[in-house]
């Protein structure tokens, strides 16, 4: 199938293979950014990112098991459900009206992310 591409944003400065610590953690650094970035930070302290990524780096077996849990936990909730597609002609406006339900009694907020040039835009009020 070919070779998979390289992520976008902040993963695509990650090192394949740091040589030195200073390299896993800006690797770290790049992960946990990301994972603040869909939503689902990770927070061991009180410290932000940044000061974090070079201690869960250099972590001990206990902070690199709870970070693995963590992964465990919220990653398959960010893979898409469903793809929306649209069809339309250059420079014709394409309106497509979603309808999303909730199966759980509490209440959950959608939050709709659309990756692409600024033109392509969702209207918040909706």
């Amino acid at each position: 199938r070919g070779a998979p591409s390289r992520p976008a944003g902040r993963l695509a400065t990650l090192a394949p293979a740091p040589c030195d610590g200073t390299g896993s953690t800006a690797n770290m650094g790049a992960v946990l950014s990301t994972l603040a970035e869909l939503g689902v930070p990770f927070r061991a302290g009180p410290a932000d990112n940044n000061d974090y990524a070079g201690t869960l780096a250099n972590g001990s077996a206990r902070e690199l098991l709870i970070f693995a849990l963590h992964l465990h936990q919220v990653l398959p909730h960010c893979v898409p459900k469903a793809t929306v597609s649209f069809a339309g002609g250059l420079h014709e406006t394409v309106v497509k009206e979603i309808e999303l339900s909730n199966p759980s009694p509490r209440p959950v907020e959608y939050d709709v992310v659309l990756d692409g040039a600024p033109c392509f835009f969702i209207d918040r009020k909706s």
